[in-house]
């Protein structure tokens, strides 16, 4: 995505077959092999998450669709006129981004915010990955600060430090939200604990 690298030439067909039977955009593909080293194995990637969602099992396993794996394998077989066993898997390089962007924030950064917004019921600012969620202490705050201005507020500061980070443009302020939950909530159902209530 940012010019530095481009699909290996040898991979060129395939994307145009996955390109033109899926109407997506192939922005690389991957190759290595197994563990084992008896399978080849291909990462297809695709720009945004919606795209690889169309690749994902529709009968609610959290799998890939094995039909257009085998359709996408039997295409590399027949180009390179292999009869090795393949396995093909899909990613996104859009959350990837958005989880980059998050995360480079720096801890001081959220300090600081927290301490300006400067709100009594506000616990705590935590991250994971692309996802941020604002803490109040009780669950009685939670449904009052849910659907409230606050939490608007709490989101269009967020918002401010997340732009600069993110360098694709894959956030934007129309859609953007903060996530809120409750310390009474991580205490009593994760006895406290990040490790549980992230896991």
């Amino acid at each position: 995505m940012q010019g530095k690298a481009s699909i290996q030439s040898e991979f060129l067909p395939l994307a145009k077959f996955i390109n033109e039977s899926f109407n997506v955009r192939t922005i690389n593909i991957l190759y290595d092999r197994t563990e084992n080293g008896n399978h080849a194995r291909f990462n297809i990637c695709f720009e945004t998450e919606s795209e690889k969602q169309q690749f994902n099992s529709t009968d609610g396993s959290f799998s890939f669709d094995r039909l257009k794996q085998n359709r996408i394998a039997e295409k590399y077989r027949a180009i390179t006129g292999s009869a090795e066993p393949v396995w093909v898997f899909f990613s996104a390089f859009e959350p990837i981004a958005k989880t980059e962007a998050n995360e480079s924030i720096s801890s001081s950064k959220i300090i600081q915010l927290k301490k300006e917004l400067n709100h009594p019921d506000l616990w705590e600012i935590s991250r994971l990955f692309a996802y941020t969620t604002f803490f109040v202490y009780t669950d009685e705050q939670l449904k009052e600060y849910s659907k409230s201005s606050v939490r608007k507020i709490w989101a269009d500061r967020y918002f401010e430090l997340l732009e600069p980070h993110d360098e694709f443009g894959y956030f934007n302020r129309e859609t953007f939200s903060i996530l809120m939950d409750s310390k009474e909530n991580l205490d009593k159902n994760y006895q406290g604990n990040w490790y549980y209530y992230y896991k």
